[in-house]
């Protein structure tokens, strides 16, 4: 079996001056977390009358805060730049029922993106069709994976469409 790169792997080979990958580090959750730790040490230092009746009040603050750090700690903050145009990369994936790949792989070679809407959608585990664009539409990138049990292999090359063929393809799936 062929081994291809993905899309995130052609763009993190790219020059980093046609595209560059931004990864944003959890700063914001390190201070959430220890500004609730700091409430918790504020609510330990308060004298026990005043401390009655703000204890709900940063008991709440605390869950707040602590949820809030952990969850943007986990969420991936990495994004790709088309540094060109200045455009973020989005990343769209579509998936289809796992016996329409020798007509997805055809209408990708051929170019008929117009074809894509007759295709059987599937919810997941069948084919996945990856597709990197700017919303400019001044580049996309298209990329078929398969799912095998377990996980997605890819089974194309990541494959650059230009001019026409972006706007086609990004009508053809709205």
């Amino acid at each position: 079996m062929k081994r291809y790169a993905s899309i995130e792997q052609e763009f993190d080979d790219m020059d980093h001056a046609i595209i560059k990958k931004y990864i944003i580090f959890p700063i914001k959750s390190t201070i959430l977390i220890i500004l609730s730790l700091g409430f918790i040490e504020l609510d330990i230092q308060l004298p026990t009358t005043l401390n009655n009746s703000l204890t709900p009040f940063f008991a709440i603050v605390v869950f707040v805060f602590m949820f809030w750090g952990f969850i943007s700690g986990i969420v991936d903050k990495t994004y790709y730049k088309y540094m060109i145009t200045g455009s973020v990369i989005n990343f769209r994936v579509i998936y289809y029922d796992r016996r329409e790949y020798d007509k997805l792989v055809n209408i990708l070679e051929s170019h008929e993106f117009g074809n894509l809407s007759l295709l059987h959608k599937a919810k997941r585990d069948g084919i996945k069709l990856k597709i990197a664009y700017t919303e400019d539409k001044s580049l996309c990138y298209v990329q078929v994976l398969q799912y095998i049990p377990f996980q997605y292999a890819k089974k194309t090359q990541a494959k650059q469409l230009v001019g026409y063929e972006v706007e086609s393809l990004l009508n053809s799936i709205n």
